[in-house]
C-alpha cells in the first residue's frame, strides 16, 4: 500500500519537509507559494518547483531563505525567463537554479 493522503495546501505546508509543485499556472495558482504559504511551513523545508514560473512569490522566497524558513530551493521556471542576472536568487548558496530546459527535449 502506498500511503498517500489527500490534503489541502494549508495543512501539506505544516506537515512536509520537502515540497514540489505540480500545477499548471492559473489565476488561482499565481503566487501560490507566498509569504502567507511559506510562514505555515515548518523551519527548514525544501521547496522544488519545475512546473510553472509564477507560482512562487520569489521576493517571499528570498527572505524565507535568508530568514532561515526555507533552507533550500530548486528552480529551473521563474516570474521573468530567463533569470535576471542581478536576481536575489542567484546569490543564495541554498538555491539551485537551472535554464528552463524542458521545452528543449527532442525525441
Amino acid at each position: 500500500k502506498l500511503q498517500i493522503e489527500k490534503t489541502d495546501l494549508n495543512s501539506l505546508c505544516k506537515r512536509a519537509d520537502y515540497i514540489t509543485i505540480h500545477v499548471p499556472k492559473t489565476q488561482e495558482t499565481k503566487n501560490l507559494i507566498n509569504a502567507q504559504t511559506i510562514s505555515l511551513m515548518k523551519e527548514g523545508v525544501c521547496i522544488l518547483n519545475c512546473a510553472r514560473g509564477g507560482l512562487i512569490n520569489e521576493t517571499d522566497l528570498v527572505k524565507a531563505i535568508e530568514n532561515g524558513q526555507v533552507r533550500a530551493v530548486g528552480l529551473d521556471v521563474y516570474e521573468s525567463e530567463p533569470l535576471e542576472e542581478k536576481h536575489p536568487l542567484r546569490k543564495l548558496p541554498q538555491a539551485v537554479l537551472t535554464p528552463h530546459l524542458g521545452q528543449e527535449f527532442k525525441r
